[in-house]
């Protein structure tokens, strides 16, 4: 047997043994996803945003149809479009049906497809084995990503990030050996990204700092085997190429404002000032630095301070300098592709464009803290330079890291039972949290137990007293308990507060209607029915407060129309052939 054949059986055996490590790699990764995600099959949907999304949601509850197919393609409920998430939130529906259990394990199922997805892209790029694996067990294990995985309502996070990891790995491959295949192949995984949730619109800023690491070198091996500067010395082609990407990123991120803005969650600069906005970012920036190095106390809904003390804000300006400086003056290229990953990427969630009343949220670091691991999967080996510290120290480290993780993670995942639990978490790690203490009387009210959800309504406004839902949601509980002009109050406070709260005036025209006031239920019913036509419950209250004004005639006009929108409205029908009848 020649030398030539030795080597090519050596290699292989090389590349056997190297393949069966990462394939065991990838299962320990999933196992240990698994065993802690394990308990989240018997977990509830939670009240805030699950049923908006989910329980209460007709379209994604009958499961993939023709017609459901065409609204997630065109609606922008939820303040976003993004219809592959609904899709995929409809397929759950037809195969899980009422099941939580099944859509938790939807979002896990994805989590570790991302896991072993950023691992293999890591792993076949930049030939570390045990350093890729680091990271990617950070991104699986660590207690900030429960909230994207646990939260059944971010399953754009997942499925995101899902498409973002596949664009890597295409990418990659397109940079090995570019074909028009190639750059159409990983241009549509993005589209489909973008398509799951707007973060995704980030990516192309993502991909210029790869080409410095850690795929400059595939470039330069293309450029040395075809021998032209078009492949790898030609740096603006590598921003050239990525100007398709950026212009679907720019219509996608347009298409989120318009949506958020229409869904009522873009908030307008009045509210919050631009000095706030700014310290606001710096802060969060720090946060979750903070968070990823120490993550406890994590909590739902984080209140918006308003204004962070000043010093607060300097200190943690000028961390993020240091920091933007060390990096960028570091011969380490890795450095500065993680710091601007990380920087980069948390931009459209930052708040500088305040969307929904957070300050911060612990799901925005999903894909965000892959450049900071990155940093410290690199970097600290670097730092190390005695051999035996490299060798026997730093794994058993990394192990103990690791397992530490695992464990925070399992009890984090733990607050997410059910509403009660996640939101009595919340509350005992925050402060004056107005939001939490409304929606968990709202699981109260839900449960009949009035006077518990009374108590966290009043404490809402005490914190919060302009809050006109709570307002809505305290008539609500007195309209239950047959106070009927307390509630009428409640309900119109909360108009008064903010008069686009529909909800609030379909309950005062619902009570005017329990105390006889029919004259003045008609009127908001007709106000409501000019912003929903097609809404047969308005139609059909409507019916039922003419006809006792006599008007029997419109009375039925509303209910064919209630009945013509919805065939099976079986209480539409009964009023209908009441009404009828009486005329006769």
């Amino acid at each position: 047997m020649s030398g030539m054949d030795h080597a090519v059986r050596f290699n292989n055996m090389k590349n056997q043994n190297a393949y069966m490590l990462d394939t065991i790699i990838c299962l320990v990764m999933a196992m240990l996803i698994i065993c802690c995600y394990w308990q989240v099959q018997k977990y509830e949907f939670i009240n805030y945003d699950d049923y908006t999304f989910i329980v209460e949601n007709s379209h994604v509850r009958n499961g993939l149809t023709k017609e459901g197919i065409k609204w997630a393609f065109s609606t922008t409920e939820g303040a976003n479009w993004h219809p592959l998430t609904w899709l995929s939130l409809m397929m759950d529906a037809q195969l899980y049906r009422g099941n939580p259990g099944g859509y938790h394990w939807t979002n896990v199922l994805f989590h570790i497809a991302n896991t072993v997805l950023l691992f293999l892209f890591l792993r076949l790029n930049t030939g570390h084995i045990w350093k890729s694996a680091f990271v990617a067990s950070l991104f699986a294990l660590h207690p900030l990503h429960v909230e994207s995985v646990a939260w059944i309502s971010e399953r754009k996070d997942v499925l995101g990030a899902f498409f973002w990891m596949i664009t890597l790995l295409f990418y990659a491959r397109y940079v090995k050996r570019r074909t028009v295949m190639g750059y159409i192949s990983f241009f549509v995984f993005f589209i489909l990204g973008l398509m799951s949730k707007p973060m995704v619109m980030t990516l192309p800023f993502v991909l210029l700092l790869l080409d410095e690491w850690p795929l400059k070198h595939l470039r330069f091996k293309e450029m040395q085997i075809n021998n032209k500067k078009f492949f790898g010395g030609d740096d603006h082609f590598y921003l050239r190429e990525k100007i398709p990407l950026i212009i679907c990123s720019i219509v996608c991120g347009l298409v989120a404002l318009y949506t958020q803005k229409k869904g009522g969650a873009l908030l307008p600069f009045d509210y919050l000032h631009l000095d706030s906005r700014l310290a606001n970012a710096v802060m969060s920036y720090v946060y979750y630095l903070y968070k990823m190095i120490w993550p406890c106390s994590l909590a739902l809904f984080y209140p918006h301070p308003g204004l962070w003390p000043f010093g607060m804000v300097l200190m943690s300006g000028f961390t993020l300098l240091a920091i933007t400086i060390g990096t960028w003056v570091s011969k380490r290229s890795y450095l500065k592709a993680g710091w601007l990953w990380y920087m980069g990427t948390l931009i459209p969630v930052i708040g500088l464009i305040q969307v929904g009343k957070q300050a911060m949220a612990d799901r925005y670091t999903y894909l965000p803290l892959i450049g900071i691991f990155i940093m410290i999967a690199w970097g600290v080996p670097d730092l190390c330079k005695r051999t035996f510290i490299k060798k026997y120290i730093l794994p058993a480290a990394a192990t103990i890291v690791i397992i530490i993780m695992a464990v925070l993670n399992w009890h984090q995942i733990g607050y997410w039972k059910n509403s009660v639990t996640l939101f009595q978490h919340t509350l005992s790690v925050t402060r004056d949290n107005y939001e939490i203490h409304n929606n968990l009387g709202v699981v109260y009210f839900d449960q009949q137990q009035y006077e518990k959800a009374l108590s966290h309504y009043k404490r809402a406004l005490q914190i919060k007293p302009g809050y006109a839902i709570v307002y809505n949601n305290v008539g609500k509980v007195l309209l239950a308990t047959g106070d009927i002009d307390g509630a009428i109050e409640q309900f119109s406070i909360a108009l008064q507060k903010n008069a686009t709260l529909t909800y609030a005036k379909r309950n005062l025209a619902d009570a005017l209607i329990n105390k006889g006031e029919y004259a003045r239920a008609v009127y908001y019913y007709k106000e409501l029915l000019i912003g929903h036509p097609d809404d047969p419950e308005l139609h059909n209250n409507l019916g039922v407060a003419l006809a006792y004004m006599g008007e029997k005639g419109e009375a039925l006009a509303h209910f064919k129309t209630a009945l013509q929108i919805k065939p099976d409205y079986h209480e539409a029908r009964a009023n209908m052939n009441n009404v009828a009848q009486w005329k006769k």
